[in-house]
């Protein structure tokens, strides 16, 4: 495997910013599954970044996508990290923000 590169993505969002917070409740009523237990933070994000530098050497780049906030801890400089928000790909504003954890 260590000659075939992939690349992984992973979503994340931090459920405790207050930004985040404020512009999510703008659209609570218009999203019935958006329970708190989905955007909790276990704190594992850090452990699954750190398997992907022991266990999976051969990845290409690590797509972070995200509302926009970054955890305190992740080395932005590295570079397998490529941060996405979600208005980089969304080719139509209109469709933000996104709320969906299946993104």
């Amino acid at each position: 495997m260590k000659n075939n590169k992939i690349d992984v993505v992973v979503t994340w969002v931090n459920g405790k910013d207050p930004a985040w917070l404020k512009e999510r409740s703008k659209y609570l009523s218009l999203k019935e599954s958006n329970s708190e237990k989905y955007f909790r933070d276990w704190d594992t994000l850090r452990y699954l970044f750190r398997g992907f530098e022991k266990f999976m050497p051969w990845i290409n780049k690590i797509h972070f996508v995200t509302w926009g906030h970054l955890p305190y801890w992740m080395n932005t400089d590295s570079e397998k990290l490529h941060i996405v928000k979600h208005s980089d790909f969304f080719e139509n504003t209109n469709h933000l923000p996104v709320f969906n954890l299946t993104l």
